[in-house]
């Protein structure tokens, strides 16, 4: 029986890496589980951020992280399974808001670690500056009357 709170693309059922044939829990203790691509498939990841700190990033060439990331030593990102309960947990009712989306292949194995969070699944860390040349796709996240967001389109 496969453990839903791992990422579909991650592990197999038998909780072993396929990328690194490596049992689950060991990959976990190191935080270097990475998800697996399909042929002709990537694992994007996403990073939620106000317009204002993303454009300012640009302008350096370095997103160095919001004041969460630095706080936490890292910096934090979603998958496509936990990308809505970031928005509603962390962004209820700002306005003004980017879904940046980044391949997770890009980022070296001992930079961008999987490590588990809310509710045992687990997210993408980076530990180190995120260049925005690595930007993959970037795009509006629109607020609702109530104050809640509705996800873009999250294909390109």
């Amino acid at each position: 029986m496969a453990n839903k709170s791992l990422p579909t693309n991650c592990c197999d059922n038998n909780r072993t890496c396929q990328r690194q044939g490596t049992p689950f829990k060991k990959l976990l203790s190191v935080g270097n589980a990475r998800p697996l691509k399909g042929k002709g498939s990537m694992a994007l990841i996403y990073k939620i951020a106000p317009r204002t700190m993303w454009e300012a990033a640009i302008k350096t060439g370095v997103f160095s992280g919001a004041p969460v990331d630095i706080a936490d030593g890292y910096i934090h990102f979603s998958t496509d399974d936990t990308l809505q309960g970031t928005l509603d947990k962390h962004f209820a009712g700002q306005q003004d808001l980017l879904l940046l989306a980044f391949r997770s292949e890009d980022f070296a194995p001992d930079e961008l670690k999987w490590e588990p969070s809310r509710g045992g699944a687990l997210f993408p860390h980076l530990y180190a500056p995120l260049p925005t040349a690595k930007l993959y796709w970037q795009k509006p996240i629109p607020m609702n009357d109530d104050g809640s967001h509705s996800l873009p389109e999250l294909s390109q």
